[in-house]
């Protein structure tokens, strides 16, 4: 399979870096990027697989993401990195991945009067609660004597507010962005462009501070736009995928920082320090909903 860019017309005016692979239906792009590593070639490093509907789309914990054709930028970006792999490199390219997205929405919705965040460890948020995207990073193992990560990530440009998937899902339409609106495929190619850069640009930064988070800048980056920190947090009981399923009783700590590895500190309710390295921690709004406007 070539490596090269195959977007259609509809996406021609920006200049592009990276090589693109746009399909029409997937069932999954980071299962489409595995398949990429068992060609011949290597894919080159910032390979990105788009799609314009996922059939089985995925997100972390094994949770199925469901989205309309056209409706987000559905996507994997392929990280080439060096073997053997530094421990902290897949949690920090993961919270580059999250900043350059949130980069690449802040501009577009501080016009409209709306704040961009990021949540631990995956999603980022619309005024510290409404979810446009998640990421799952899988860790594809060491091929061609280089180590890769794939970083899928999807980003709701248009949804329909009486269908959202979840309580707190929203879309740039949803927001305000009538570019999200009346052309979905143009805001769904600009916003590929400004996150491909912004994740280069935080990737070269760890690869020159030979994988630092705090040299690299990306530490503090990730300190000053992560919304749980500060914040009382319900954990994640052990060994499930779902806190807000199980009958135990939740347990709470308030978010501290996030330490060198990417992982949580966490000031539980008795004193003690943890760290949270993996599972999802819920904000307030998620473990506490608001009434409905409607109620």
């Amino acid at each position: 399979m070539p490596y090269v860019s195959n977007l259609e017309p509809k996406f021609d005016g920006i200049t592009r870096q990276h090589p693109i692979i746009h399909l029409d239906t997937i069932d999954s792009t980071n299962s489409h990027a595995r398949t990429l590593l068992t060609t011949t070639t290597p894919p080159p490093h910032l390979t990105t697989i788009i799609a314009d509907h996922q059939s089985a789309g995925r997100g972390r914990l094994g949770r199925s993401w469901i989205t309309t054709r056209h409706g987000a930028l559905t996507a994997t970006t392929l990280l080439r990195l060096p073997s053997p792999l530094p421990n902290e490199a897949p949690a920090w390219c993961l919270h580059a991945t999250a900043l350059a997205i949130r980069d690449a929405l802040a501009p577009i919705l501080r016009p409209h009067a709306h704040t961009v965040t990021t949540k631990w460890p995956n999603d980022v948020l619309i005024d510290g609660e409404r979810k446009i995207c998640g990421i799952l990073a899988e860790d594809l193992g060491q091929t061609h004597g280089s180590h890769y990560l794939a970083i899928g990530y999807g980003v709701n440009i248009i949804m329909d507010a009486n269908a959202r998937p979840a309580p707190h899902a929203t879309a740039l339409s949803l927001e305000g962005d009538e570019e999200a609106q009346h052309s979905p495929l143009t805001r769904r190619a600009t916003l590929l462009d400004a996150i491909l850069n912004g994740i280069d640009a935080r990737f070269r930064a760890l690869q020159a501070a030979q994988w630092d988070p705090t040299s690299s800048g990306l530490a503090d980056e990730a300190q000053r736009h992560c919304v749980t920190l500060g914040q009382q947090v319900a954990l994640p009981h052990a060994h499930s995928s779902a806190p807000e399923a199980q009958t135990s009783p939740m347990k709470y700590g308030r978010a501290l920082a996030i330490d060198r590895s990417g992982a949580l500190i966490v000031e539980r309710e008795d004193g003690t320090h943890s760290l949270i390295t993996t599972g999802d921690v819920l904000l307030p709004h998620e473990y506490h909903p608001r009434p409905s406007s409607d109620s």
